[in-house]
């Protein structure tokens, strides 16, 4: 009635979030999404949104399905298990690849990290399935459109789609999204999984800085070559602290870095 809506009425968004922690089991989707330079061909990314806490997962993939590489699968993987549940319902649509990549996925949750998972398609007209789908391809797609923007602009360049740099980009888009949007709860997706805000300090896509290299124990050190060295910041390491750094001979994991 409408006393109750004056007085108890949720907002759409807040009775889905209700909704999805109300779960004994926690919902993963994922779904396939397209970006990509206007008159170039689309590029493949994988994007991963855990229901209960809003995290984000966004991958650039070779290919669709599993056939042209075993990367889309063990990527998918290891982005589920860092979410540290034991027990999901993982859900998709009923495209042939994505089915492909899924039963992979599952494979590789279930013989190599003992996790229990529970195939489901996601129908047509379940709104609420797709509402957080379609909600998360939203947020993300903004975040990525954000980071490009500023990245022509700064470079004054535009690279094409298929270049390596929107690997990175695309990952980090959601690495921000599940750290710093603020859902209609007050919280990011971080805080509902980690119970805790994200307090580390982050850089602007493609930032130029000074990075101190992580060094193996079989590197020598040499006495007269720099410590610092110059390169752009490509994002961070999901399980650690240890930043991703590009450079002329390629991408180097750095301990450190001094803008």
């Amino acid at each position: 009635c409408r006393h109750c809506v004056r007085g108890r009425g949720k907002s759409q968004a807040h009775r889905q979030l209700d909704a999805e922690q109300s779960h004994d089991v926690p919902h993963v989707s994922f779904y396939y999404v397209f970006l990509g330079q206007e008159n170039e061909k689309a590029l493949p990314i994988v994007l991963i949104r855990d229901h209960p806490t809003g995290i984000t997962y966004s991958h650039a993939v070779p290919c669709k399905g599993t056939s042209g590489s075993p990367y889309p699968a063990k990527q998918v993987a290891h982005s589920i298990k860092q979410l540290g549940y034991s027990k999901i319902v993982f859900k998709s649509d009923n495209e042939p690849a994505i089915l492909d990549l899924r039963r992979a996925v599952c494979q590789i949750l279930r013989s190599e990290h003992g996790m229990q998972v529970i195939e489901e398609e996601s129908p047509v007209a379940d709104h609420q399935a797709n509402g957080v789908v379609e909600n998360a391809n939203g947020q993300f797609g903004g975040m990525a459109r954000t980071l490009n923007d500023h990245l022509i602009s700064n470079y004054n360049w535009t690279p094409p789609t298929q270049h390596p740099i929107y690997a990175w980009l695309i990952n980090y888009s959601s690495f921000l999204l599940s750290r710093f949007q603020i859902g209609v709860d007050g919280k990011t997706a971080w805080q509902r999984l980690k119970g805790k805000s994200y307090k580390k300090p982050i850089l602007m896509f493609a930032e130029h800085v000074l990075y101190l290299p992580v060094r193996t124990t079989e590197q020598k050190k040499n006495k007269l070559q720099p410590k610092w060295k110059d390169g752009i910041f490509l994002g961070f390491k999901e399980s650690s602290n240890e930043l991703f750094i590009g450079t002329d001979s390629g991408v180097f994991k750095a301990s450190q870095i001094k803008r």
